[in-house]
């Protein structure tokens, strides 16, 4: 809303008496500002309704404000008002108690590290919404000193408020000096998480490292094929190339199905360009999910959700792949298993390069007695054994996950346990509760995986969506 005054010329319009406290007119802006300030609008009441005898607040004459000034002052005061409403304060409560928040501070305050983040962020984002529309503004930023003095963050999305397209967690560190010494810019410290991305981001090479600044998001010069239902992006060794893999969707409700396909993309000077698009055939029946790169050996493994199969590609020394995979192999233990709920999960290659794993999960339900329980299939994670020769990959053993939809795990740096974690709880036939879990295995030297001990972990609204393993200091 743009509000326009029209300013008399010549002889001064006569002043109008200030508003007491109580006056009518005073408690009804009182009454719309409280709405205003939770989040609603006063739809029968605007500023053209008031009559121009009305009392008034101010007598001075002050200058004319710009309509880029009062935009900002609106804002900062609509951001006010929402931080102090309960949805806002919960965000903050949110971002607080998130334990990989509190790790943080490792990272930021000494040499930057890749930090995971789960989905706390993206939910308390959510729960500002009054509507599905976008908020004029971003919520205010969050001082985190009862972790460490100088420790802030801030929530940024984007799209509609109740589905946001992307939420990204900006976690800063201010040094702190004497009192009344002024930071400089170069002290400070950013790191961004991404919770929730539907569009590719490539941040520009840090200008000078000793500052611990990332720097401005690249744009790319041309418009990029990214494919339906992007999953993982990963520069090549070398970083001449980058590539995403887009999932596809299965055929649902009438609706047909999406093709899946590896997207290629050349990178140079922080910039993506497109080189070429890998399916199997038109992509039809070729649903790609997550791929990990060989340590020594020119190789890219596919684990293939759709299909529960791992595919081999070779890599090519510019960093390209050929349209065809090496090897196509089925994850499965019993490949009658496979079906709509069916899904391969993360792989990840071990440190020495011999073992490759993979997860197996399937959160399928049918209704039982008016309830919803899991109807059944495989939830494991699949073991090869991987020809230092030729790449050819060897399934060699699949351990029962013992919960429901392992969806990721990661390998501890030295390739002695891997931690596996899965999303819900799940209920049962037999009337219980499957909680959801962190499984931790140990891994043998002839790379096979026995169970150590299983954590359950209480995901309340939320998922376990990703799991990273960081080495402290």
């Amino acid at each position: 809303m743009r509000a326009k005054t029209r300013m008399r010329r010549g002889r001064p319009a006569p002043a109008r008496a200030v508003s007491q406290p109580h006056a009518p007119d005073e408690r009804q802006a009182e009454r719309a500002a409280d709405v205003v300030g939770r989040g609603g609008s006063v739809a029968d009441w605007s500023f053209s309704s008031v009559s121009p005898s009305a009392q008034i607040q101010r007598q001075e004459v002050v200058k004319e404000k710009t309509d880029e000034e009062k935009k900002k002052e609106a804002l900062a005061k609509t951001a006010e008002a929402v931080a102090e409403t309960p949805q806002a304060k919960a965000l903050k409560d949110k971002v607080l108690a998130d334990p990989l928040v509190k790790t943080v501070k490792d990272a930021v305050t000494s040499t930057p590290g890749i930090i995971a983040t789960g989905a706390a962020a993206a939910g308390g984002v959510a729960a500002l919404a009054a509507t599905g529309k976008s908020l004029p503004f971003q919520p205010p930023e969050i001082p985190l000193d009862r972790i460490t003095p100088g420790l802030s963050a801030k929530v940024t999305y984007e799209g509609p408020v109740n589905a946001p397209t992307f939420v990204g967690l900006t976690v800063t560190y201010k040094e702190q000096g004497p009192k009344g010494k002024k930071t400089p810019e170069s002290d400070k410290i950013g790191i961004v998480f991404p919770t929730c991305v539907s569009r590719l981001i490539v941040m520009e090479p840090i200008p000078n490292r000793s500052s611990k600044t990332i720097g401005e998001p690249v744009g790319p010069r041309e418009t990029l094929d990214v494919g339906i239902f992007a999953h993982q992006v990963l520069t090549t060794p070398g970083n001449r190339t980058a590539i995403m893999v887009t999932r596809g969707n299965n055929p649902e409700a009438g609706k047909p199905e999406d093709p899946g396909a590896l997207k290629v993309y050349g990178f140079k000077d922080g910039v993506l360009s497109n080189l070429a698009s890998i399916a199997r055939g038109n992509g039809l029946g070729f649903g790609p999910r997550h791929f990990d790169i060989h340590p020594d050996k020119p190789w890219l493994l596919l684990s293939v959700e759709r299909q529960s199969e791992l595919h081999v590609y070779r890599l090519n020394d510019d960093g390209t792949l050929p349209r065809d995979a090496l090897f196509i192999k089925n994850a499965l233990a019993d490949r009658a298993n496979h079906g709509h709920a069916q899904m391969a999960g993360a792989i990840h290659v071990h440190p020495n390069g011999r073992f490759a794993y993979m997860t197996n999960r399937n959160s399928g339900t049918e209704e039982i007695g008016g309830r919803k329980v899991w109807k059944g299939g495989e939830n494991n994670v699949a073991v090869f054994a991987i020809d230092q020769t030729t790449g050819e990959p060897t399934l060699i053993q699949n351990i029962e996950a013992r919960t429901i939809h392992l969806r990721t795990f990661a390998i501890d740096p030295s390739g002695k346990l891997l931690i596996a974690a899965s999303i819900l709880p799940m209920a049962m036939r037999d009337g219980s509760t499957l909680p959801a879990a962190l499984v931790v295995y140990r891994i043998g030297d002839d790379g096979k995986l026995t169970f150590a001990r299983k954590y359950d972990v209480d995901t309340g609204r939320f998922m376990q969506f990703w799991t990273g393993i960081v080495t402290l200091p």
